[in-house]
């Protein structure tokens, strides 16, 4: 197995990341508030410059969609999950930190 390790700097790698030029990466995303629905968005849809994997399924947008406009913490907070389950399912990624 050949590995070519390359240290990049932060806007150099994200530039990559969005051009998909890389075949693993370390990339460490970060929330900007306290809902789980912004780290899934990132990989609602394709053209996400943070979809790195390019990954897009019908029913996880619409579990999104749907988490969107819940009455209720508690809805809002269900089609989450169920959309979070969807995607360690099809796994585009592999997270090796948690």
């Amino acid at each position: 197995v050949h590995v070519e390790l390359e240290a990049l700097d932060h806007k150099t790698l994200h530039q990559k990341g969005r051009e998909g030029q890389f075949s693993m990466g370390y990339f460490v995303p970060v929330s900007m508030y306290h809902d789980p629905i912004e780290m899934l968005n990132r990989f609602k849809y394709t053209d996400n410059p943070r979809n790195y994997p390019r990954w897009e399924h019908p029913d996880f947008i619409e579990l999104l969609n749907q988490a969107e406009i819940a009455k209720t913490e508690e809805e809002h907070l269900d089609f989450l999950s169920k959309a979070e389950h969807l995607l360690m399912h099809e796994m585009p990624f592999a997270p090796i930190i948690h």
